[in-house]
């Protein structure tokens, strides 16, 4: 069970808030609660409680957006992030969560740089590879970061960003990757004693705050021209890699 002072239950209130605000329309944001729920709660509660809130999100979410689902962009890198959670699993054995984290700021940042600078070009063939290659790369880093710190949202950003989807297909896409991703996650975790019971059962008197956050961001999401939320979702992708490397 939860062991909780009043401060601990506000804080991991606010984290299931900032995780369906994430879900609903902000990505990126819900990487803000990885370190929060971290010390908040111990290790195994805190990756079992937020993993529940992220699942929940998920369906939220689809629910949403599951009209707009680009299946052809969404496809390419899925069958690699499965391969990601299995090397992260792995991984959780024998690197520490420092050196996991600082890998996946370094990474999301230069994604980052990269998607800027692409995007200052005139206007003509992308320089972002954009190809199978790159959608494995991403696939694989993917599902190794959601894996070791659930900390995706930042790397996938980049992704999608990069595929130059609309916004709600942007959205639709991301639904429907991380419901998958995040499902298949929880064996995983279970097998590697990460989801105990009853800390799930006490975790799910927060998921309310998980459904409020998603519609509170699916109502901003709706009210944001397309390029401020390219760039509202890049930053939040760039402070996600900052956050990790701090």
């Amino acid at each position: 069970m939860l062991d909780l002072s009043g401060y601990a239950w506000v804080g991991v209130a606010g984290c299931a808030l900032l995780v369906g605000i994430s879900k609903g329309g902000l990505p990126g944001i819900g990487v803000v609660a990885v370190p929060l729920m971290a010390s908040l709660l111990s290790a195994k509660a805190s990756t079992a409680v937020l993993l529940e809130f992220l699942v929940v999100g998920d369906v939220a979410a689809v629910l949403l957006y599951h009209r707009h689902a680009q299946w052809r962009t969404l496809l390419r890198p899925l069958p690699w992030a499965v391969a990601g959670i299995a090397i992260g699993s792995a991984t959780m054995k024998l690197a520490t969560d420092e050196q996991v984290r600082r890998i996946i700021g370094v990474i999301v940042l230069t994604m980052a740089g990269v998607h800027v600078a692409n995007s200052r070009r005139a206007r003509g063939e992308s320089q972002v590879p954009r190809g199978r290659l790159f959608a494995a790369f991403m696939g694989l880093v993917g599902g190794f970061t959601t894996m070791v710190g659930n900390a995706a949202g930042p790397v996938m950003t980049i992704y999608l960003l990069a595929m130059r989807l609309p916004k709600e297909e942007f959205l639709g896409s991301a639904a429907w990757f991380f419901m998958i991703i995040n499902w298949i996650k929880v064996p995983f975790q279970c097998a590697i004693g990460n989801m105990p019971l009853d800390t799930v059962r006490a975790g799910a008197v927060f998921l309310p705050a998980v459904i409020a956050g998603a519609l509170l961001g699916y109502g901003v999401a709706t009210r944001i021209p397309e390029r401020i939320f390219a760039r509202i979702a890049l930053a939040l992708a760039a402070a996600g890699g900052v956050k990790l490397l701090l």
